[in-house]
């Protein structure tokens, strides 16, 4: 038995099988960003806190929508309009605000309001 060619083999069968994954997971990103966006609304960012809760930025028409999921409901955190929210939404500009450091702020806030 030649341990070369079985060696060979194995390493042929996992570049197969890590190939087939690479490209199935191309395709179901794809298919997954199509189910995030409607015509009116929009999954922007979603953040997961726990297993059983997150926060979730949406855009209905021109306004932007922070919310709270969880098992008990889903709750309206803060609104703005398209025009206010595009300010902090640019995490491109170097200088200007970034929206990450914007939403770990809020569920600061909303953490501290719900310990009182």
């Amino acid at each position: 038995m030649d341990y070369g060619v079985e060696i060979a083999r194995m390493f042929f069968y996992l570049l197969l099988v890590l190939g087939i994954i690479y490209v199935s997971q191309h395709f179901l990103r794809k298919f997954v960003k199509k189910q995030r966006v409607g015509k009116h609304l929009e999954l922007i960012e979603q953040l997961y806190i726990s297993p059983k809760v997150s926060i979730g930025l949406v855009r209905a028409k021109k306004t932007v929508i922070l919310l709270s999921f969880s098992d008990k409901g889903i709750n309206k955190l803060k609104s703005w309009t398209l025009e206010e929210f595009g300010e902090v939404l640019s995490d491109s500009k170097e200088d200007g605000p970034k929206f990450s450091d914007y939403l770990k702020d809020m569920v600061g806030q909303y953490r501290r309001n719900q310990d009182e």
